[in-house]
C-alpha cells in the first residue's frame, strides 16, 4: 500500500512523504531441477553437462537435437552428483585417446558456480527499499522537458535530480521520448526515478551499461545505489542459478579433443565418464564492407569496428575461431552494370530494402562473391548469377550498402545466403538471422520445439556461457512480462514470469544488453555445428592448404582445393534450339541447361557433335515438376525431375560423363595478411567496355 502527504509547491515540483513497502531481497530461482541421472562408470554417480557457446548435456535424450562439443575451444564442465550432500573436494583427470593424462584439476564447489548474465556486482546483500525519501518530487510531463530525456549526457534529468529526492517522468500520446537516459551516479546516492507510460510508443531506458523497455500502462522503478542505478524488477535476477549443487571448472581449449576421457574423484569414490562426443576444430572466416553506390557508404557498418561485438558473436556460434576482416569503405561514384550499362547519377531500377538492380549485381554478386572468390583462387566468373562461387570453406562477405535509385537514396538490408551477407543493422538478431541462413538454416527450423526455448525437463533447452567472463546466457526474458512464448499455436509458458526467447530464424532478438546477439535454440545450433563439420578450413601448415574434418578418423586431414579453368555460361530455356547451342558451343567449353518450375523447355536437342565443339560440354539440371525429353543420336530421352547429366563431345559422339573434368588445383600463397581485391567485368568478346574497382 502507497501512502502520501503532499504540500503543493509549483507547477512541477512537490514536497512529499512518501511511505511504501516496496523491499527487495532476491530469493533463489533454480532452472534445472531435474534429477540427475549418471553418466559416470565406478563408484562416484554423477550427472556430467559441458558449456562452449552453450550447455551440452553428455547423455541427450531421445528426440533431442543437440550440438556436441567442439574441438579446441575451452569447456565448462558441469558435474551434478546424485549424493549432493557431501562437501569433500572434488577433483578432474583429464586422460587422453592414448592413456596420457593431460591434467588434474579441483573442482570449485557449488557456492562459487558461475553466476548469470543478470547479476549485478556490487548489489548490498540486504534488502533494497525503493520507498523514496522525503523532499522535493519533480515531475517531468511537458513535451519540451520529455525531448531533453533523449540527450545520452543526459544533463537536464542530472539537473533536475540534483534538487530532488524523486524524479516521475510521465509520457502520453503526443508527450513522448523514444529513448531516456539516466545521469551517470554522481552523488545521487538514494534518490529515484520513476517512470510511467501512457503512451503508445515504446521508450528505451538507458542506464549504465544496461537498457529497458517501458510500454503504456507500465512504471518502472530506478534507485542510485553504490554508485549505479538499479531497475527494481532486476534485483529479482540476482539469485537465478542454473543448477543447484553442481560442481565446475574449465578445461583449456587443447585438451578439447577426440578420444578425451574424464575422470571424476570425490571422497575415494570414482567415476569415468567416457562418452563424450568432441567433433572438428571448426572456423568462421567473416570480410566486412560498407558500401555506397551513387552515394556515399552510410559508415553504419558497427560490427566491423566493434571488437566487442566480434568477441560477443563469437559466444554465441559453435565453432572454434572466428576471424573478421575489415575492408575499406567503397564510394562508387560510377557503376558498371555486368551487362555494359555505365550507371553515373542513379540506377533506373525501384531500390527497396530486399530490391535494386545494384543490390543484386554490385553488393551481392561482384563485392561478396568477388571478395570470396578471390580468396578461393578463382580469377574469372559468369558476370551474373551467385552459381560460380564455390562455398569451400564457411568463408561469408557481409556488406552494408545503399544505392541512388529512381526513388532516391535506398538502404538495402535483410538477406544472406551462400557465403553473402546484406545487412542494415549490423549488431542484433539482423545479424545473428541472415549469417544464419548462410550456415543453411531456413525460418522457423523445427517449428514450435525446434524454434521456441524451453525448460530443463524439455528438449531444445539451454543456456549460453560467456566463456571470458565466465557468465551463463539464459535463454529467457530478464523482464517479467507474464507472457508465453508462442509459435504455430503452441505456447511455452514462462519461467517465473520471465518469458522465452526465439530462435534468431524465429523472429528472437538478444535477451539483453550482455550479449547483443541472438542465443540460438540448440536445434539450430545442431544444424550449424553439421555446417561449419562439412566446410574446408584455410591451414598454413597443410601441404594442399586446405584441411577438412574426416568423421571417420576424427582428423583434420588436408583438402585438395579444385576450380574449374573454364568458360562457362547458363543458358536460357527460353528459346534454346540446336542452333543456339552451336552458338553457345562455339564460344564457352560448358554450357549449362537449368529448368525448374516456371523455366521450363519440353525438348532439348543437341546439335551434331563435330569437330567444331569438341571437348565442349552441356549439362543439364531438370528441376522441374514436368518431364523433359533429350533428343540425342536419333533417341528422345527421358528427363524427369531430378534428373542431371554431362554431355561431353568428342568430335564424333556425346559422351555421358558424371562430372565436367576442367579443374585444377588452387593452394593460398599467403596467410592472414592485408590485402587489397581488385573485382570488376571483362568481355571475351571485346565487344563490352572493361571496368574494375579497387
Amino acid at each position: 500500500m502507497l501512502f502520501v502527504n503532499c504540500i503543493r509547491m509549483m507547477a512541477a515540483v512537490t514536497l512529499c512523504a512518501t511511505l511504501t513497502n516496496s523491499l527487495y531481497a532476491a530469493k533463489t530461482l533454480v532452472f534445472n531441477t531435474t534429477t540427475p541421472t549418471n553418466d559416470l562408470e565406478g563408484s562416484l554417480a554423477a550427472q556430467v553437462l559441458c558449456a562452449q557457446s552453450q550447455i551440452v548435456p553428455a547423455q541427450i535424450r531421445t528426440g533431442d537435437h543437440q550440438p556436441h562439443l567442439v574441438g579446441n575451444r575451452r569447456c565448462l564442465v558441469m558435474v551434478r552428483p546424485l549424493q549432493a550432500d557431501s562437501t569433500a573436494p572434488m577433483q578432474l583427470a583429464a586422460v587422453d585417446k592414448g592413456g596420457e593424462t593431460l591434467g588434474i584439476l579441483d573442482l570449485v564447489q557449488p557456492e562459487e558456480f558461475p553466476k548469470t548474465a543478470y547479476y549485478l556486482d556490487g548489489i548490498p546483500k540486504e534488502p533494497v527499499s525503493f520507498q523514496s525519501r522525503p523532499g522535493v518530487v519533480t515531475r517531468l510531463n511537458k513535451s519540451g522537458d520529455l525531448k531533453k530525456l533523449s540527450d545520452p549526457d543526459a544533463t537536464f534529468l542530472n539537473q533536475q535530480l540534483q534538487k530532488s529526492e524523486l524524479v516521475e517522468i510521465q509520457t502520453a500520446d503526443g508527450r513522448w521520448s523514444a529513448n531516456i537516459y539516466l545521469p551517470e551516479q554522481k552523488n545521487h546516492d538514494g534518490k529515484m526515478i520513476r517512470i510511467h507510460s501512457n503512451a503508445g510508443l515504446k521508450s528505451t531506458v538507458h542506464y549504465g551499461d544496461r537498457s529497458v523497455i517501458v510500454s503504456r500502462s507500465q512504471t518502472l522503478q530506478f534507485k542510485a545505489v553504490r554508485g549505479q542505478w538499479l531497475w527494481e524488477d532486476e534485483l529479482q535476477n540476482q539469485n537465478i542459478l542454473y543448477a543447484a549443487a553442481t560442481w565446475s571448472c574449465v578445461l583449456p581449449a587443447e585438451w578439447i579433443v577426440p578420444g578425451l576421457n574424464l575422470w571424476f574423484r570425490q571422497e575415494g569414490q570414482r567415476g569415468r565418464l567416457k562418452t563424450l562426443k568432441i567433433g572438428a576444430p571448426t572456423e568462421l572466416l567473416l570480410h566486412t564492407i560498407d558500401l555506397g553506390m551513387l552515394a556515399p557508404p552510410r559508415g553504419q557498418f558497427n560490427f566491423a569496428i566493434d571488437s566487442t561485438a566480434h568477441r560477443e558473436y563469437f559466444q554465441t556460434v559453435p565453432t572454434s575461431r572466428m576471424i573478421v576482416s575489415e575492408y575499406e569503405s567503397l564510394f562508387l561514384r560510377q557503376v558498371m552494370l555486368p551487362d555494359g550499362t555505365l550507371l553515373i547519377e542513379q540506377d533506373p531500377s525501384t531500390g527497396g530494402w530486399h530490391t535494386g538492380t545494384m543490390r543484386q549485381r554490385i553488393g551481392k554478386e561482384l563485392i561478396s562473391h568477388g571478395i570470396n572468390n578471390a580468396n578461393y583462387g578463382i580469377h574469372s566468373t559468369a558476370g551474373t548469377g551467385e552459381g560460380s562461387h564455390p562455398y569451400v570453406a564457411a568463408q561469408l562477405t557481409a556488406h552494408t550498402s545503399c544505392g541512388n535509385y529512381s526513388n532516391g537514396i535506398v538502404t538495402h538490408g535483410g538477406s544472406g545466403g551462400g557465403g553473402i551477407v546484406t545487412l542494415d543493422q549490423t549488431i542484433g538478431n539482423e545479424f545473428s538471422h541472415e549469417v544464419g541462413h548462410n550456415y543453411g538454416l531456413g525460418h522457423y527450423e523445427g517449428g514450435f520445439l525446434g524454434s521456441v526455448h524451453h525448460p530443463a525437463d524439455q528438449i531444445n533447452s539451454t543456456w549460453g556461457w560467456d566463456a571470458d567472463k565466465n557468465r551463463f546466457i539464459p535463454n529467457f526474458s530478464p523482464y517479467r512480462s507474464g507472457k508465453d512464448a508462442c509459435l504455430s499455436d503452441q505456447c511455452q509458458s514462462p519461467f517465473y514470469g520471465r518469458s522465452f526467447g526465439l530462435d534468431a530464424m524465429a523472429g528472437g532478438a538478444p535477451l539483453s544488453s550482455f550479449n547483443r546477439f541472438t542465443l540460438y535454440t540448440p536445434y539450430s545450433a545442431s544444424k550449424i555445428q553439421s555446417f561449419l563439420e562439412s566446410k574446408a578450413v584455410f591451414d598454413s601448415q597443410s601441404p594442399s592448404g586446405f584441411r577438412k574434418w574426416n568423421v571417420d578418423t576424427g582428423h583434420m586431414d588436408p583438402y585438395d582445393h579444385t576450380i574449374e579453368v573454364c568458360e562457362k555460361i547458363d543458358a536460357s530455356v527460353s528459346g534454346l534450339t540446336s542452333e543456339k547451342l552451336i552458338s553457345l558451343l562455339s564460344e564457352y567449353d560448358v554450357v549449362v541447361v537449368s529448368m525448374q518450375d516456371g523455366k521450363w523447355i519440353k525438348d532439348l536437342e543437341l546439335p551434331r557433335a563435330s569437330m567444331v565443339n569438341r571437348g565442349r560440354t552441356v549439362t543439364i539440371e531438370q528441376n522441374a515438376s514436368y518431364d523433359s525429353f533429350l533428343l540425342l543420336h536419333g533417341e528422345r530421352l527421358k528427363m524427369p525431375r531430378g534428373f542431371k547429366a554431362s554431355y561431353i563431345s568428342n568430335g564424333k559422339l556425346w559422351n555421358k560423363k558424371q562430372g565436367v573434368q576442367h579443374q585444377v588445383k588452387r593452394k593460398p600463397q599467403e596467410f592472414g595478411i592485408p590485402v587489397t581485391t581488385l573485382v570488376g567485368y571483362y568481355d571475351p568478346q571485346n565487344e563490352l567496355v572493361s571496368y574494375i574497382y579497387p
